[in-house]
Formats: C-alpha cells, sequence, structure tokens
C-alpha cells in the first residue's frame, strides 16, 4: 500500500487523531490486537500501528473496508459523526473532562464555561454542569469545605438520576471527575478517576493524550539546540539550513514518515529543527520520539536525504544536478 503523507495544517492533524482514536476504541472494543486487525485488513501490523498513533492515514479504499469491518460509517470512523458506540461517545467526553483539569488548573473553575466551545463530545450532561459551576462556587463561599464537597456531590449525583439510563454510565463518570476537579486535585488524579469509569483498557490512552498535550512545541525543539550531525557523510540536508518555512512545508507534503525520520535523525540539530517546527503540535511528538529511537544504520539516513534532496529538487527547491 502507498504511504500516507504527513500534513502540517493542523486542521488535517486533527482528523488524523480522530481517526486514531477511533481506531483504537473500535479494535478494544472486539478485543483484537493490532497484529490481528491487519491480518484482517490484509495490511501490515506497523501500518495500524502508525494510524492509531496518528501518523498517517489509510487510503480511502482501506478506510471504507476498515469501515465495514468494524460496521461503522466512514463518517463515525473519522470522527465526523459520532454514532452511537457507547465506548467511543466516552472517550470523547474523557478528552473534555482532561481539558477541564487543565483549564481548571491553569486558569481557575470560572475559566471553564469559556472552553465548552471546544468539547470534541458535545455532551448535553457535561456542558450543563460547566456552566452550573459558577453557582456551585457561590454555595462553596457559604460552607465549609467539607460540607461544600458533600453538597456538591449530592446535588450533581441527583442531576445524574435524572438522565435516561442509557446515559447515566457517562453521567456518572462526568459528575465524579467533576467533583475531583472542583476539589483542586492534580491532572494526574484526574486521569485516574475518569479511566476507572473507562476501564483499564483505556488507562494508557488517556496516559498518551496526557503526553502530548502536556509537551510544548518549544521544549521538544529545544532538545534539537546543540545536536551534531550523525556522521561526516550523514550531511546532505546541510544546504537546506536557509530553506523558507514555506519551502519546508512543501517538501514535508511529499515526504512520508519514515523517510523524515531516517533523514532528520542525521541532521544537524538546526536543520530538524527546520522540519520539525512546520509540524502540527501534536504530529511533532511522534515524530521527535521515532527521531530519538532511530537505531539504522548510516547508509539508510543517506538514502532517505539524497531522497529528501531529490524532492527539493522536483520542487525548485534546491538546483537540479546536471
Amino acid at each position: 500500500m502507498k504511504e500516507s503523507y504527513i500534513v502540517e495544517n493542523e486542521t488535517c492533524a486533527e482528523k488524523l487523531f480522530a481517526f486514531a482514536d477511533i481506531l483504537y476504541v473500535l479494535r478494544r472494543g472486539k478485543g483484537m490486537t493490532q497484529e490481528q486487525l491487519a491480518e484482517n485488513l490484509f495490511v501490515s501490523a506497523a501500518a495500524v500501528s502508525k494510524w492509531e498513533r496518528g501518523i498517517s492515514l489509510p487510503e480511502v479504499g482501506m478506510l471504507c473496508a476498515t469501515a465495514d469491518f468494524f460496521d461503522v460509517s466512514v463518517d463515525e470512523l473519522l470522527g465526523r459523526k459520532t454514532g452511537t458506540n457507547g465506548r467511543l461517545v466516552g472517550l470523547n467526553i474523557a478528552m473534555d473532562l482532561l481539558m477541564c483539569a487543565r483549564t481548571a488548573r491553569e486558569q481557575g473553575l470560572l475559566a471553564l464555561e469559556n472552553i465548552i466551545p471546544k468539547f470534541i463530545s458535545g455532551n448535553e450532561f457535561l456542558c450543563f454542569l460547566v456552566k452550573l459551576i459558577p453557582e456551585l462556587c457561590q454555595i462553596g463561599q457559604i460552607a465549609a469545605e467539607g460540607q461544600w464537597i458533600e453538597r456538591i456531590h449530592n446535588l450533581l449525583y441527583n442531576y445524574v438520576e435524572t438522565l435516561p439510563e442509557s446515559e447515566r454510565k457517562n453521567g456518572k463518570m462526568i459528575a465524579e471527575t467533576l467533583i475531583y476537579i472542583l476539589s483542586g486535585e492534580r491532572e494526574e488524579i484526574v486521569r485516574e478517576v475518569i479511566a476507572s469509569h473507562l476501564g483499564m483498557e483505556f488507562r494508557d490512552k488517556l496516559s498518551v493524550f496526557a503526553q502530548y498535550k502536556e509537551q510544548r512545541k518549544e521544549d521538544i525543539l529545544a532538545t534539537y539546540k546543540d545536536r551534531v550531525i550523525f556522521s561526516s557523510d550523514t550531511n546532505l540536508l546541510e544546504v537546506l539550513a536557509d530553506a523558507t518555512a514555506l519551502q519546508i512545508q512543501m517538501l514535508l507534503r511529499k515526504l512520508d514518515v519514515i523517510t523524515l525520520v531516517s533523514a532528520l535523525a542525521g541532521t544537524s540539530g538546526a536543520v530538524a529543527e527546520k522540519f520539525l517546527e512546520n509540524l502540527s503540535d501534536k504530529l511533532l511528538i511522534f515524530v521527535d520520539e521515532d527521531i530519538r529511537h532511530f537505531s539504522g544504520s548510516a547508509e539508510e539516513i543517506v538514502k532517505a536525504q539524497q531522497r529528501v534532496l531529490e524532492l527539493a529538487a522536483g520542487l525548485g527547491i534546491l538546483a537540479k544536478e546536471e
């Protein structure tokens, strides 16, 4: 199968991660390993791994085959439509709750209402309780701390009981998690509370989300500042040190992840940073991880760098050799 290409556009990156989340949930829901899913779809396990890490998307035909295998629509598979998969809905709510936890710690409880438009789940109960937080804070001003938490607990769980039976499981997760957020608990604790509702298989997934959201782009790029060339043979991309951001973006549209990682594994920090700073924040963390764990040879690096130069020449970024 043809390798999917890197996208630096944030909207495209969001689509990659929506698909990655959904595929993970559907696969685990069937109790399958990545290898087993790969066998059923007639692709490599490495391909499935890339899909679930948000590095690449399958081609249209494979998207359709994957949707058919899980008995969902392509729109549902790409996150364009929520569908009725309860575990998928729960994971989307979990992402919104983690956003609430982080915002509350960084900006305060009253800032939570401002992030409602950013919620990916669109869960009405979550939106309702978040809008209720200012009133809950007022209750806290006239009650002792222990009494306040007890009152909030009873109030939120009373609301849960008014939900339709099919929505109460997620409602309980929302109510309990918000109580921990209101109590000022650290995000790590909040994440464990959420995982206890979703199930053990989602615990690691939530940790991965937290990792790429907590790591700042500047911090990752800073690690490349003093990086030296792998060897004297792997300096081919140094001619791109003065390339513009637009030229690098043009190259990224043509490069597959394997070639990019192999090529950058041998460059100086300045050149690596030139490419990495043009990736979306979410894609950057995975590419950076692959570069740091690269174990290939100098010959592999040189071959990948030659491919990058060929593309650069084809795009008019470098003069073609006679």
